[in-house]
């Protein structure tokens, strides 16, 4: 079983989701619509509304993530690039050198050039997510799934996103997607668990 509403703002989107998550969802049995492109791919028709095709068994789903997992996976991203050049820098300078001198000041040039690329990655990363928010926003609102296991639950979901705005929040009577585990959620099927088989 799965509920869904869609929000206005995505902040009314994060508040309602955080408040799922503190009435005993897991964060796995929340998702977001997929991409424009996905979604007209996979049910084969171009929306004006995202309600016209919500209720589509193949609608293609993400993982929520929110807004502070995404900046400490930027901040991963800038950090891992500023450390991956600064330490090749370094390990290039003492080969061909040897002198700390020169290792420091490949090391400080090596992090220069990693901040300047990390900061383009993680520029690139923040608009692709603007444009996806741009994207639902468009059509009408930004949706936010909740998979239940029991009525209870769904009620308390509906429930918790109209307390925070949801508009058009309901149960859908569909299928779960090809290959989604209702027991682990859209998050588990594109993690690193998954693919150890854990």
């Amino acid at each position: 079983m799965k509920s869904s509403a869609f929000f206005r703002t995505t902040r009314s989107l994060r508040d309602a989701a955080d408040e799922l998550l503190l009435s005993g969802f897991d964060r796995s049995a929340l998702s977001t619509i997929g991409r424009e492109a996905e979604v007209v791919r996979a049910t084969g028709r171009r929306y004006d509304r995202v309600t016209e095709i919500d209720d589509h068994p193949a609608l293609p789903r993400a993982a929520y993530s929110a807004g502070d997992s995404r900046v400490e996976g930027e901040a991963a991203l800038a950090g891992g690039v500023v450390y991956v050049a600064a330490v090749g820098a370094a390990a290039v300078a003492a080969a061909v050198s040897g002198d700390f001198a020169t290792v420091l000041w490949a090391v400080i040039a090596g992090g220069a050039a990693g901040l300047l690329l990390g900061g383009v990655l993680t520029g690139l990363v923040h608009r692709i997510h603007l444009q996806r928010v741009g994207e639902q926003l468009r059509h009408g609102g930004r949706a936010l799934f909740a998979e239940a296991h029991d009525d209870v639950m769904e009620r308390k979901a509906i429930n918790i996103v109209r307390r925070h705005g949801g508009t058009d929040a309901h149960a859908h009577n569909v299928p779960l997607p090809p290959g989604l585990l209702s027991t682990r959620g859209v998050s588990y099927e594109v993690s690193f668990m998954n693919a150890l088989r854990l």
